[in-house]
C-alpha cells in the first residue's frame, strides 16, 4: 500500500510538471532576458533566454529574429566578460555567432535587427582580433592563432585574420594550421598576394618537404606574376630537386621559342645549366639575358660568376700540383686565371652598379680586384666588406 502511494504521488508529480511545461508560454521571457542583460545579470539573462528557446512555444521563439539577436547579445556578453560570468558557457562565442547568423535567416535584409546584428558582429570581431594581437604581442603564438581563427568565425574570409593567423601559426611551428590560413588567404583579393605565395612555397618545401605542392603553388603564382624572377628561379630549383631537369629544360626551351626576347627565360635556362655544372651553356644564356636587359642584376651576377669560377678552378688545379710541376706551369696557369677574372669583371661591376649591398657579390669583386692588382678598388671594396662583416671579417 505504501509503495502504491509513492508511485501514485510520483505519477501526479510528473503529470503536473508535464502540464506546466505544456502550458508554459515563453512570451515575456525574451524581454526579461534582455532586461537582465541590461542590468549586467548575465546568469539570469542566460537562464531566461535558454528557457525561452528550450520551450520554444510553437516555434515562435526559434523563428524570431529579435529573440536570436538578444541571445547573441547575451552570449557575446558572457564571452567578453572578464569576471566569473565568463565561465557560464565555455562555448559562448560559437553560440553568439550562431545566434547572430540566425537573425539574418529569419529577418529581412533591411530589418532593424539585421542592422543591429551587424553592429554587434563588428564589435565582436574587434574584441577577438584584439585578443589575438595581444597574445601575439606576448609571444603566445598558439593562443594568438586560436583567437585569429575565432575572428574568422565572426568574419569569414577576413584577410587580416587569415594573414595574422597564418603568421602566428608559423611562429608556433604549427605548419598545417599555417598552410590552412595561407591557402585560404590565397583565394581572396589580398593585395600582397606575391608574399603569400612565396610563404606557401617555403612552407611546402622547407617544412612539409612536399615538392609537388610547392611546384603547384609556384605555377599558380606564375599565372598571376609571370615576370617575377624569384618565382621563375624557384620553379627551376624545385624541378631540379625533383630530378625533373629535362622537364625544366624542355619547358624553358619551348617558352623561349614563343618569347625569344624574354630575358627572364634565358636567365632561368642559364640557372638550370649552372646547377647542372655546365658553365659554358650557363654563361651563354646569362649573357643573352644581359643583352636583352642590361640592368638585369641576377643575370649579370651569374654571368660574371661563370668566369670567376673558371678562374678559381684553374688556381685550384695549380695549387694541387707537385712543387716541380707548379714551378713549371705557374705562369701559364696564372695568366689563364687572370684572363677569366678579367672576363668576369664587367659583369660583376655592372651587378654592383645595380645593387651594392649584396655581400657575396662584394666579396667576389674584392677577390677579382685583388687578383688583377687593382689595388685602389680592392682597398675601397675591402673597407665596405669589413663594415658589413665587422669582427667576423678577420676570422
Amino acid at each position: 500500500m505504501k509503495t502504491q502511494n509513492i508511485i501514485l504521488l510520483l505519477a501526479i508529480f510528473l503529470a503536473a510538471n508535464t502540464w506546466a511545461i505544456a502550458q508554459y508560454n515563453p512570451k515575456g521571457k525574451v524581454p526579461r532576458a534582455e532586461a537582465m542583460l541590461n542590468q549586467g545579470k548575465l546568469d539570469n539573462a542566460k537562464a531566461e533566454i535558454d528557457l525561452a528557446f528550450e520551450v520554444n512555444h510553437k516555434g515562435k521563439v526559434a523563428e524570431d529574429g529579435k529573440a536570436w539577436y538578444n541571445k547573441g547579445r547575451i552570449y557575446k556578453a558572457i564571452y567578453t566578460d572578464e569576471g566569473e560570468y565568463n565561465k557560464l558557457a565555455p562555448n559562448a562565442l560559437d553560440i553568439a555567432i550562431e545566434a547572430f547568423h540566425n537573425v539574418r535567416k529569419f529577418e529581412r535584409e533591411n530589418s532593424i535587427w539585421v542592422v543591429y546584428t551587424d553592429q554587434e558582429m563588428q564589435q565582436l570581431y574587434s574584441v577577438v582580433i584584439n585578443n589575438g594581437a595581444e597574445a601575439y604581442g606576448d609571444d603566445d603564438y598558439a593562443l594568438a592563432y586560436e583567437e585569429f581563427f575565432n575572428a574568422l568565425k565572426v568574419m569569414p574570409g577576413d584577410t587580416i585574420a587569415l594573414l595574422y593567423g597564418g603568421t602566428a601559426a608559423q611562429m608556433a611551428d604549427m605548419w598545417d594550421e599555417a598552410l590552412g590560413m595561407y591557402e585560404k588567404l590565397a583565394e581572396t583579393d589580398y593585395t600582397e598576394m606575391l608574399d603569400v605565395y612565396k610563404t606557401l612555397i617555403y612552407v611546402y618545401r622547407a617544412q612539409k618537404e612536399d615538392n609537388d605542392k610547392a611546384l603547384a603553388t609556384i605555377m599558380k603564382a606564375l599565372e598571376r606574376y609571370p615576370d617575377d624572377d624569384a618565382l621563375q628561379q624557384e620553379r627551376v630549383s624545385v624541378l631540379i630537386t625533383m630530378q625533373k631537369t629535362d622537364e625544366a629544360r624542355l619547358a624553358l626551351t619551348e617558352s623561349i621559342k614563343e618569347n625569344p626576347n624574354d630575358p627572364v627565360l634565358y636567365y632561368q635556362l642559364g640557372y638550370l645549366f649552372y646547377y647542372e655544372e655546365r658553365p659554358d651553356e650557363a654563361y651563354e644564356n646569362f649573357s643573352k639575358a644581359v643583352q636583352l636587359k642590361p640592368d638585369y642584376y641576377e643575370a649579370n651576377f651569374y654571368a660574371g660568376i661563370q668566369w670567376f669560377n673558371k678562374a678559381a678552378e684553374i688556381l685550384k688545379d695549380l695549387n694541387n700540383m707537385s712543387m716541380k710541376e707548379y714551378n713549371e706551369k705557374v705562369d701559364e696557369y696564372a695568366e689563364r686565371s687572370q684572363e677569366n677574372f678579367k672576363k668576369s669583371l664587367p659583369y660583376l661591376e655592372k651587378a654592383y652598379e645595380i645593387k651594392n649591398d649584396d655581400i657575396s657579390l662584394m666579396e667576389s669583386l674584392l677577390a677579382v680586384y685583388t687578383r688583377l692588382r687593382m689595388n685602389d678598388k680592392a682597398k675601397a671594396m675591402e673597407e665596405k666588406v669589413r663594415a658589413i662583416r665587422g669582427a667576423d671579417y678577420d676570422e
